[in-house]
């Protein structure tokens, strides 16, 4: 069969598809509101949370029934599944319907079952109405014209003409989407879009349009900053380019230049507008990027016309032109420029660079150019600090000077590396108001005869320092990418015990506090086909794996079976979005958004919607007698449910934010019957019956009413069993069962808590708490025997947040009330005779007897090391003796120093100091002091401490000032250095004299 009869034998297959269909008003309702349902979604923060996506749901629901009318009534047509492609989409939904079964919270497993039940539809529905090539552009426009306004948001919001929550954070935008790397994977997809509509579009005016969207999309997308996409981007590219038919490759590299130059051109001058008060200026450089996009379409349009010869001389040119200006890029440079307005509050604006190929132990000088502005005569208008890192990156200021009043200054400023030292980062920064500050010519130069100077880069002209900052950040040990793995890794251990059908849909979120590695937060896995095999195991893998494989196998089938250049390059490239959404969702959660998930839902029923074209399916002939009641029960069947369902957990959803709302104003009875109803409309969210709990509880204390707390107890209970892998619930829980003096049940909830979520230190306060409080109400009444088990758990804790800390690669640290609660515990225990030890305890402000190091690391768990420039503390906790002690020495000419976390000491009250010390430092070389951060800073201090080869007792008594403020004091000991001796200290008590 030749070319033009294929190509004749596919038109009519089209035009027979529509031929005696009597398009009314109901086809033309459905296909206008599902444009709407393409294009509104990500405008509302991606349909991320439920008070967007449930009204989505019932949207779609209505579009489903509404379209099933139409095809049953005017086409008679009852078929519902036509492809493979089909029923794996039909499987995902499946799934996690089944999920639910099994499911650890069934609440967001509900939830995540109406989700892709709402993808179905969508990619049904896109399907069926996407039946010939000018509704496959319609829709295919609606989607870029989304994109497109999404990005303009994000543009507006950068430059600070829109006001849109977490729309441009950190210098980043995010748009609607909220989230910056998706943001990038979204509008890379819709580049895609973009540029194949341009590829396939002969009129001029139209190919303008999609240029500027081009740009727009872009440029966007560079201030997303997102490493990730922009490591995928070109090879998406490439893959993009490989598809297209050969004429056009050319035509698309050309045309990415078409935006590439007006980007480069225009990006420092919107970078250095975006995120202060010129709005002005950020817009007029965006839109010159616009203009300048259209006059390099106009050339490339004048060069096509043009004959080949000069052609190849205008795009070697061009080439040559591109590669100067990249090395122009990165060698061009300028001052870096830091400086306040005189409106601008007080604030640190800095700027680091950091040197690696340092010499440790080695005198240096810093020499650099200062050009200053101060006409407030502020204390200083510049200020440089050196920080040496170590291998374990601890950080020492080895430098830190000021200056600058007005004019030109060249300043060479000595400082030395240490011993350790490994890199160092140097950071020029400017703090008052009204004050400027430009540093160039900088250069490090080690005072060794024959060596090189080290230079120091400022600020490249062209290129945005944010963009230079991520670029240069890009690597696996990055603290993004290395969390990612740690998910990845932790994900497989939940798979392991939910091998088949998975945890349910919202799982991961609700149980991966107990398989974590280390403590972070993460509700998503960060990687679409993991967190799928995690909510519903092997069979949601399968069937998430099926989709994109049957996706790929249709693709590439079509691709074969059309026979104008124009239809491949339009399946190809509305294949390339999809797949650059699904490989970038590989490390990232791109969708778990809801409006993301639906833009490549639309985009698999766009190609199933072809497919179906071609294979025929849809001209198939039908039995125009058979009964359709059957067809129409079940599809509005369905489509009521749906909507049904959705429309009752909004209900909730409602109800819980109106009764959030009334609890912050005060009207706690109002909020009680607020959160009663929205547990009646959505009984299986678990905040709301704990919420209501939470409220009765102290209603019913504070009125004194048994019922009242009988109710609360049963909603609590509810809560935990609908949530109950939910460690704040038990604990609540636990809380509740406590106060109510019911100690069995209230042990057994807060200690599961600490066992649900084991790297939370806060649950092992919680529990702390709790054992040493019945301690002390049992040595009160007698029972010491009985109090000895409890302290002992108290005690214990430290062997299990070690246990722990060996087997993570990011150590928990524990807390101050928590450390505090071991050590009481200790001392009523060493001292369980002592007949009121049960009120003594409570005068401990502070303690480090036990010399707890759960971290491993030669040193109390909350306190610190610190050296100057020259000092080299060093640590080590020994246990030879009855008692741990901490050795301290430093081998350096300089101060070094160890200092506790604050701790709360009340203004005009009097404590006392008490430690055990002893050392052979000379005189003088060991100092105490009890610093307060706010008010008068040295509260206590011993100054002049003479130590011996003998254990003796320090004490220091006080009175604290009136000016301190609670909560800002802490404990430090000195060792001034310039002595090989060492000091030893055990058995440090604060306390209330």
């Amino acid at each position: 069969m030749g070319r033009k009869q294929r190509l004749k034998k596919q038109q009519n297959r089209e035009n027979k598809t529509d031929k005696g269909q009597q398009r009314g008003t109901l086809y033309w309702v459905v296909f206008a509101c599902l444009c709407v349902l393409m294009f509104y979604p990500p405008y509302f923060r991606g349909l991320f949370f439920d008070r967007e996506l449930l009204p989505t749901h019932m949207f779609t629901a209505v579009l489903f029934g509404l379209w099933w009318i139409y095809k049953l009534s005017v086409k008679r047509d009852p078929v519902f599944l036509r492809t493979p492609l089909d029923y794996a989409a039909l499987g995902m939904a499946a799934v996690y319907f089944i999920s639910i079964f099994a499911a650890v919270n069934v609440r967001l497993a509900i939830g995540e079952f109406l989700k892709y039940v709402n993808y179905f539809m969508a990619y049904w529905l896109a399907g069926e109405l996407a039946r010939s090539r000018k509704e496959i552009k319609v829709f295919l426009n609606v989607l870029l014209a989304s994109a497109v306004g999404v990005a303009l948001l994000g543009i507006g919001a950068a430059a600070g003409t829109f006001s849109y929550n977490g729309a441009f954070v950190g210098g980043r935008i995010n748009s609607s989407i909220q989230y910056p790397n998706t943001l990038a994977a979204y509008l890379t997809a819709a580049y895609f879009i973009s540029m194949t509509l341009l590829l396939n579009e002969d009129k001029k005016w139209k190919k303008y349009l999609y240029s500027t969207a081009n740009f727009i999309l872009f440029f966007t997308f560079i201030f997303t900053y997102s490493r990730g996409a922009w490591f995928l981007f070109p090879i998406v590219f490439i893959i993009y380019l490989i598809g297209l038919v050969k004429e056009n490759r050319i035509r698309a590299i050309e045309n990415f230049v078409i935006v590439l130059i007006p980007s480069l051109l225009v990006l420092q001058g919107f970078a250095s507008s975006i995120g202060g008060s010129r709005e002005i200026r950020a817009w007029l450089w965006f839109f010159a990027g616009i203009g300048l996009t259209g006059v390099c379409l106009f050339i490339s349009g004048y060069v096509a016309g043009i004959n080949r010869k000069v052609k190849l001389a205008f795009v070697g040119l061009i080439s040559i032109t591109l590669i100067a200006a990249a090395i122009a890029a990165f060698t061009a440079v300028k001052p870096i420029a830091l400086h306040h307005t005189a409106e601008e509050e007080a604030g640190w604006k800095s700027v680091t660079r950091e040197v690696k190929n340092i010499r440790p132990d080695t005198e240096y000088v810093l020499k650099v150019d200062i050009e200053s502005k101060n006409p407030d005569d502020q204390p200083y208008s510049w200020r440089i600090v050196v920080n040496s890192y170590d291998k374990q990156n601890k950080a020492t200021r080895i430098l830190n000077s000021t200056g600058g009043t007005e004019g030109i200054e060249t300043k060479e400023l000595s400082f030395k590396t240490r011993a350790d030292t490994k890199s160092i980062r140097i950071y020029f920064q400017n703090y008052y108001p009204n004050t400027r500050a430009k540093f160039e010519n900088i250069e490090i130069s080690p005072v060794v005869q024959g060596a090189n100077p080290i230079k120091v880069r400022t600020a490249y002209k062209y290129i945005p320092e944010n963009l230079v900052n991520r670029i240069f950040s890009i690597n696996l040990k990055d603290t993004s990418a290395s969390g990612r793995f740690t998910f990845y890794r932790d994900a497989f251990r939940i798979i392991k015990d939910y091998p088949i059908i998975g945890t349910g849909g919202g799982g991961w979120a609700s149980i991966y506090f107990g398989y974590q590695s280390h403590l972070y937060w993460s509700n998503q896995v960060h990687n679409y086909f993991m967190q799928v095999w995690v909510e519903t195991g092997t069979l949601g893998l399968l069937a998430v794996l099926s989709v994109w494989i049957l996706v790929i196998f249709t693709v590439i089938k079509l691709y074969k079976s059309e026979t104008a250049p124009e239809d491949r390059q339009l399946i190809w490239g509305i294949f390339i979005p999809a797949a650059a959404l699904g490989i970038h969702s590989i490390i990232d959660f791109n969708l778990s958004l809801g409006a993301v998930a639906l833009y490549l839902w639309f985009i698999f029923g766009i190609i199933n919607g072809r497919a179906s074209v071609q294979s025929g399916s849809e001209g198939r002939k039908r039995d125009m007698h058979r009964s359709l009641t059957p067809y129409y029960t079940g599809s509005l069947v369905t489509s009521l449910l749906i909507f049904a369902v959705s429309l009752t957990l909004f209900a909730g959803y409602n109800y819980g934010q109106k009764g959030i709302s009334l609890l912050t104003r005060g009207e706690t009875l109002a909020a009680e019957e607020a959160f009663k109803r929205a547990s009646k409309y959505d009984p299986f969210t678990a905040s709301f019956r704990a919420d209501r709990a939470q409220i009765l509880d102290v209603i019913g204390n504070s009125s004194e009413s048994e019922e009242l707390l009988e109710e609360a107890e049963k909603e609590m209970q509810k809560a935990v069993s609908l949530d109950k892998y939910n460690p704040r619930l038990n604990a609540h829980l636990g809380a509740f069962y406590l106060r109510r003096g019911n100690i069995e049940e209230g042990l057994k909830y807060l200690e599961k808590a600490s066992q649900l979520h084991p790297y939370n230190v806060n649950y092992y306060e919680y529990l702390s708490d709790a054992y040493v409080s019945i301690a002390k109400e049992l040595i009160r009444r007698g029972s010491r025997d009985e109090s000895v088990e409890f302290l002992d758990r108290t005690i214990d804790m430290v062997n299990t947040i070690k246990d722990l800390n060996l087997q993570s690669v990011k150590k928990m640290d524990t807390t101050p009330k928590l450390i505090l609660n071991i050590e009481k515990a200790a001392y009523m225990k060493d001292n369980i005779e002592t007949r009121r030890i049960y009120r003594e305890v409570d005068d401990i402000v502070f303690a480090a007897s036990l010399m707890i190091d759960t971290r491993g690391e030669g040193l109390p768990d909350l306190w610190r090391k610190a050296d100057t420039a020259e000092g080299y503390i060093q640590t080590e906790i020994i246990s030879r003796e009855r008692s741990p002690y901490l050795r301290i020495e430093n081998p350096g000419s300089g101060l070094g120093y160890i200092y506790s976390r604050d701790f709360e000491l009340q203004p005009k009250s009097d404590y006392v100091l008490v430690m055990k010390a002893r050392g052979s430092v000379r005189p003088g070389r060991f100092r105490v002091y009890v610093f307060s951060r706010e008010g008068q800073r040295t509260q206590a201090s011993a100054a002049s401490v003479n130590l011996t080869e003998d254990w003796q007792e320090i004490k220091i008594a006080f009175r604290t000032t009136a000016d301190i403020e609670s909560g800002k004091q802490y404990i430090r000991l000195d060792h001034t250095g310039k002595d090989e001796g060492y000091i030893e200290i055990k058995e440090i008590f604060l306390l209330e004299d």
